[in-house]
């Protein structure tokens, strides 16, 4: 007996996983893809020709076509441009030196008694 409740046991964990596989199958199919799909699209839009590999503009406007054409071409543009290329700080923003300023000291004026 002990032996066919571990067998039930075996089957109904494969069972489960395999549901909990097939469901997270769908959820990232459905759900994550598509985010991954406009996070791409927006950063191939946003980013400047010069961050490209080949620094140009048509490079750009075929990654955009692509994407929006083939939306398989989405890992593509992950692995050979996000990834590889470096976004350039266009704000300045990204130093974190700070700059300390000295502030010569004034005398106080004796008051007026």
């Amino acid at each position: 007996m002990g032996l066919l409740a571990g067998f039930a046991v075996l089957v109904a964990v494969v069972a489960g996983l395999l549901l909990v596989l097939k469901v997270s199958l769908w959820i990232t199919a459905f759900v994550l893809l598509p985010i991954l799909w406009v996070w791409m699209l927006v950063d191939a839009i946003v980013r400047r020709d010069e961050e490209y590999p080949s620094r140009s503009a048509n490079e750009k406007v075929l990654w955009i076509v692509l994407m929006l054409v083939l939306p398989v071409s989405v890992p593509v543009y992950w692995f050979m441009v996000y990834r590889s290329g470096k976004r350039q700080d266009v704000t300045g923003a990204g130093s974190t030196q700070l700059a300390v300023v000295a502030v010569p000291a004034t005398p106080i004026p004796p008051s007026a008694a």
